[in-house]
């Protein structure tokens, strides 16, 4: 995989750039076989699938490093923020930021997210450079809001919690929905995804923690 030198630096406090060429192709080649027909059951067309995904998964990988470098780019132009202007200024809200930024990007985020998400990581990133950018200049607004958030929050990592490591749509549903909430709070002018509300994402939550 060609991965440019100023990429693998900015992905460097994440982990290895051999590590990130692994995730591409991880992520590439689970696609393929998601969209592919994998009904065989004669040698002759066990080999020519075998062919075909050889073939597929180099430009695949390719295409989602696309979307890697878009999503590397935000994250890079928003680490700089995540250090106060002054030690000890609003410890909890960039702590928050920190544990947001971990949520999303960590070893293995790309095949690990689903692409429907990770299309979104730019915008989420970029919201979040809004927020430390705003935060310098008005902590006492920015803990408000966080304050909102973090209620959700929490109630989500209980249900996690509690569902183990069973694949859940309505939580995963949820998880996205707090990061939309965020976008909405924090950087309204990036627009969300879809609708959302702390009404909505409160009825999720009655709703999810009605049937555990």
């Amino acid at each position: 995989m060609p991965i440019d030198r100023r990429l693998a630096l900015k992905y460097a406090g994440i982990a290895s750039v051999d590590s990130l060429r692994e995730d591409l192709v991880e992520a590439a080649l689970a696609e393929l076989l998601a969209t592919g027909e994998l009904q065989v059951r004669r040698r002759e067309a066990f080999r020519a699938l075998e062919s075909a995904l050889g073939q597929q998964l180099f430009p695949a990988a390719v295409a989602w490093l696309t979307l890697v470098e878009e999503i590397l780019a935000a994250y890079a132009e928003l680490t700089p923020w995540l250090e106060p202007p002054l030690m000890g200024y609003a410890r909890a809200n960039y702590d928050d930021l920190r544990e947001q930024l971990d949520a999303l990007v960590f070893p293995g985020f790309v095949s690990k997210v689903d692409k429907s998400h990770l299309a979104h990581y730019p915008r989420y990133l970029r919201a979040m450079r809004l927020r430390a950018e705003r935060l310098r200049q008005d902590a006492t607004r920015d803990q408000a809001r966080m304050l909102t958030v973090r209620s959700y929050w929490r109630e989500y990592l209980k249900l996690r919690a509690g569902n183990g490591e069973a694949d859940d749509a309505a939580l995963d549903e949820l998880r996205w929905m707090i990061e939309e909430l965020r976008v909405s709070l924090f950087a309204q002018e990036l627009k969300t995804a879809e609708p959302v509300s702390p009404k909505r994402l409160g009825k999720m939550i009655e709703v999810l923690a009605a049937t555990r």
